[in-house]
């Protein structure tokens, strides 16, 4: 990890930190910060698919503690490496977590994330810091608004991810630059860049690490009977620096450019629903030799739905590309749905129901040293229902249990695992 990178991130972070700490703050300062343009990258560059059933960090700050149960924490029936994992284990999981604005004359700094610790009781080599977080503020300027931002995040790799089991952190950055003139009434410009490193501690992962740029632009468009149209264009360009490809002979460094171009439109229906779509046609050329990239539309759905005060449920479906986690392929073509209900039982308790499908489609395919392997596409299917019952303005109980199945061309990547939770949460 370059130490200007890592400096720069933990600036931002140290310096948002500061003025929050450093001045007199009261509940009715805080208001729900949306993710920022380095967090959006940084869940990019993890190849992270947005779905429905993710919750935003509460306001302020919040003392977590969780206890899983897992049938399959392997998630393969793989058990290849220097490593045995005993497929069920029991986690416990302590964290804090942190949603944080401050203005401070016409700017302001914001924090939210979270960070902390998870142990295995019978895989302790798994044992890991999870750390997710973004920092940044936000500088008007006449009637834009400009926003500079860092994100960081370093935890063990899923292992989903991997053919060998292997004790490795990843660590990933990103620094994000956005300016946006967005008007009540009128046509505006809006800009975003950012770029983005992941790195893993592992040998074996090496050949994922990247490098990720991106560039985007354009004009937005808002009425407010109509709400705002941003038609834009769209740069990515992502590197794999220790990755080498092969393909029908010719040697070549592994990674992808991509352009795209579209229209993103946003509105609220009233009080009850309101919601985003995009639409953009994008043409990825990959960097290995004669290797074949991706032509065709992209798109995105996001819908929220209040029937009553004690109903409300959220949709999302989404095509897109994005930089692959797995050695051997330079991205993949990710189709997703997701759907979240909740209904409030009573003034304490509620119920929550969520599900989701995901397809990954590998833009190359990933070669190992056994053709077994060689995996080419593969969906998850998982579905969650949790009780949460607060048994205070502060504090919250939530119960769940989970199911996720993975279905993989290769077999072997097959699995199923049923979790089992029960989290309480205390805000500070």
């Amino acid at each position: 990890m370059s130490n200007s990178r890592l400096q720069t991130t933990c600036w931002l972070v140290s310096a948002a930190a500061s003025a929050l700490i450093g001045l007199p703050c009261n509940a009715q300062t805080y208001r729900h910060s949306a993710e920022s343009s380095a967090g959006e990258a940084l869940q990019h560059l993890a190849g992270h698919t947005k779905t429905a059933e993710e919750q935003p960090i509460d306001q302020g700050i919040t003392i977590q503690l969780q206890g899983l149960y897992e049938t399959n924490v392997r998630k393969s029936r793989l058990n290849l490496g220097g490593r045995h994992v005993v497929p069920e284990d029991e986690l416990l999981e302590p964290a804090l977590l942190a949603n944080l604005q401050r203005p401070i004359g016409r700017e302001s700094v914001f924090l939210n994330g979270d960070v902390g610790y998870d142990f295995y009781d019978h895989n302790s080599f798994l044992d890991r810091q999870h750390l997710n977080v973004e920092s940044g503020i936000n500088v008007p300027i006449q009637q834009c608004k400009n926003t500079v931002s860092g994100a960081y995040s370093s935890h063990q790799t899923d292992l989903s991810e991997e053919v060998l089991l292997v004790k490795n952190t990843e660590d990933l950055e990103t620094i994000a630059l956005k300016g946006d003139c967005t008007r009540t009434v009128g046509i505006a410009p809006q800009v975003t860049l950012s770029q983005g490193w992941s790195q893993n501690s592992a040998i074996t992962r090496k050949a994922v690490d990247k490098i990720m740029s991106t560039a985007e632009g354009g004009l937005v468009y808002a009425r407010p009977a109509l709400g705002q149209i941003f038609f834009f264009g769209h740069y990515e360009e992502v590197d794999y620096p220790h990755s080498i490809g092969s393909i029908t002979g010719h040697i070549s460094r592994a990674g992808y450019t991509s352009y795209s171009g579209g229209a993103r439109f946003t509105r609220e229906l009233g009080t009850r629903l309101h919601g985003s779509a995009s639409l953009s046609y994008e043409v990825l050329h990959s960097k290995l030799t004669n290797s074949t990239g991706f032509q065709g539309l992209i798109y995105s759905l996001d819908l929220t739905y209040t029937a009553s005060t004690r109903l409300e449920g959220h949709l999302i479906a989404a095509r897109e590309t994005a930089p692959s986690e797995r050695a051997g392929a330079a991205f993949s073509t990710n189709d997703s749905v997701s759907g979240d209900v909740t209904y409030r039982l009573g003034a304490r308790l509620k119920l929550d129901l969520d599900g989701s499908y995901r397809r990954r489609v590998y833009g190359e395919p990933i070669l190992t040293d056994l053709a077994v392997f060689n995996l080419s596409r593969e969906t998850f299917v998982d579905g969650e229902g949790a009780l949460v019952y607060d048994l205070s303005p502060k504090i919250s109980v939530r119960m769940n249990v989970r199911e996720e199945v993975r279905h993989a061309d290769v077999m072997l990547f097959n699995y199923s695992n049923l979790t089992v939770g029960l989290r309480v949460n205390a805000k500070l």
